[in-house]
């Protein structure tokens, strides 16, 4: 369905002429009838403000196609953001750079991410996409939280360990994901676990663990890990999974 299409429809079911919706839009009628009839387009503004003030979904006017070449764009944009990190030890990659590594224009990012903010937390996201899912499954199965770290998080972690080491050791980006992770699993924790100490402590020792061991760019094996974290929580491993 086009724009005009969307349009006509969107003003039918609110019951206007084409001179209300003009109206309610501060333009001339003959513009809406233009729409209408296919021979122009409004502006990206134009439809933001149709959609503000019909307070339609951000996606109304997009496409099938449209919404699946934003997906791609904005997945090419945080792969790019990941290799240029591999890149920029100490200073946080500008767009421009972001841009050679993503194959993309530097216009692109900025259209999905006008705000650097909103890049970071966006590749924290898709980091993390893989990983609290199967804690808060295990832990709503009401599985002891070093269960769920030993043996089914730390696999997660270790298998995303290339990308996890960028975050721990980017002093640009540390402090900002280990707030994410904190404020992220700390919400999913204490809706499973009665004790609030206890969760904040046994938390931070957890996070201090993960952050040492994927600090180090070849991180010891993770059976190696897991008899580690077995050795300091005094819990034995064959009891993990029962």
């Amino acid at each position: 369905m086009t724009i005009g299409n969307q349009i006509k429809l969107l003003r039918q079911a609110k019951g206007l002429t084409q001179r209300d919706l003009a109206d309610a839009l501060f333009i001339s009628f003959q513009a809406v009838s233009s729409w209408e009839r296919q021979q122009s387009q409004p502006t990206a503004d134009m439809l933001m403000t149709i959609i503000e003030k019909y307070q339609l979904p951000n996606d109304f006017f997009m496409t099938p196609t449209s919404i699946q070449k934003t997906t791609q764009e904005k997945e090419q944009i945080l792969r790019g953001f990941l290799e240029s990190l591999k890149y920029c030890a100490h200073t946080q990659p500008s767009y421009e750079i972001i841009a050679q590594f993503a194959n993309l224009p530097c216009t692109i990012i900025h259209q999905h991410f006008p705000d650097y903010d909103v890049l970071v937390n966006q590749l924290m996201m898709s980091v993390d996409e893989q990983i609290k899912p199967i804690v808060e499954t295990h832990l709503l199965a009401h599985d002891d939280l070093i269960t769920t770290f030993s043996t089914y998080m730390a696999p997660r972690l270790y298998a995303e360990r290339e990308k996890l080491h960028l975050l721990y050791t980017r002093p640009y980006l540390r402090e900002t994901w280990l707030h994410f992770i904190k404020l992220r699993y700390q919400q999913l924790i204490a809706q499973c676990q009665p004790n609030p100490i206890a969760t904040t402590y046994l938390l931070n020792v957890l996070i201090t663990f993960i952050s040492v061991w994927l600090s180090d760019a070849h991180p010891e094996p993770l059976a190696a890990f897991q008899q580690r974290i077995a050795q300091l929580t005094h819990v034995p491993i064959q009891s993990w999974s029962k």
